[in-house]
């Protein structure tokens, strides 16, 4: 055997020797814990699982069966999130890494970078999500009141510190949604929608709604205003304001007698129908536009 096949076997097998004794020696327990130390540190009733960690190429981790929870309810579920250090920026304090993420049929790509002085650490970073199917998430799982499907898209911008203060602006669209409720408003069920458009930011424990905007079949409607968040998710507050604009499919749903009620020409502008949404989460207050005098 010549010079030159001699190092290409014996680069080979050093090659499959270093993969080997990297898969073997990983130290997945240890970055499981890491992960899990990391989450808690965002918020004392967040937890995450995850079933796996390995080693991937081009360099970074592989996380299979990734579950985050919070106080013991699961909040969303991942099949897989890969995570690579952007190498420009690998050895300078403030490091930057690119992600993926595997979930509900859909993918969530993009960035995140650790910035680091000597008063606190903070997280930023963005995120663009694709064909998330809504229906799937465990999150609405856990809200019997109603039940939410589509498949959602957008982008995400989120700011995150050590002293637990989180930002995140939110531009998102629903494609074909519909919401089914447990106890029926104005006779409906169930609320469908081609689209679903939304501004949204959450501060602090304040999630503000600047507008969301939905365009379906039975009514046409914009929302906005803000819900302020409690340990008790079904207990957050509703403080919203909208107007609605019905079509012929829903007014022939609720019948005549709720329509003289509620969609008379009093009762609307050039807008469409004012309501407001008060109450909690688990029991919100509908109320309508007052009759003019």
């Amino acid at each position: 055997m010549n010079a030159t096949g001699k190092w290409v076997l014996y680069g080979g097998y050093t090659l499959i020797t270093t993969i080997f004794f990297l898969y073997l020696l990983f130290p997945e327990e240890t970055i499981r814990q890491y992960a899990r130390g990391k989450v808690t540190q965002m918020h004392p009733e967040l937890s995450i699982e995850i079933d796996g960690i390995h080693p991937s190429f081009p360099p970074g981790l592989r996380f299979y069966g990734v579950s985050l929870n919070r106080a013991g309810n699961p909040l969303v579920t991942f099949d897989g999130i890969r995570i690579s250090p952007e190498i420009s920026t690998f050895f300078t304090q403030d490091a930057s890494y690119g992600f993926l993420a595997e979930a509900y049929g859909g993918r969530i790509q993009g960035r995140f970078r650790e910035y680091r002085d000597a008063s606190m650490k903070r997280l930023s970073g963005h995120a663009r999500i694709k064909d998330i199917n809504l229906g799937k998430l465990a999150f609405f799982k856990t809200l019997p009141e109603f039940s939410v499907k589509g498949m959602l898209g957008g982008e995400i911008l989120f700011n995150f510190d050590d002293k637990r203060d989180l930002d995140i602006s939110a531009q998102l669209e629903i494609v074909n949604a519909a919401v089914e409720l447990a106890v029926p408003m104005i006779a409906l069920k169930t609320v469908s929608f081609k689209t679903v458009r939304t501004d949204m930011k959450l501060r602090s424990r304040t999630l503000i709604l600047r507008y969301m905007e939905a365009k379906g079949p039975q009514m046409d409607g914009r929302i906005s205003g803000s819900i302020f968040l409690r340990d008790d998710f079904k207990q957050s507050v509703l403080n919203l304001t909208g107007k609605m604009k019905p079509h012929h499919l829903l007014l022939a749903a609720i019948g005549k007698g709720i329509q003289s009620f509620l969609f008379s020409r009093n009762r609307q502008g050039p807008d469409g129908i004012s309501f407001r949404i008060n109450g909690t989460i688990e029991k919100p207050h509908f109320s309508f536009g007052s009759m003019k005098s």
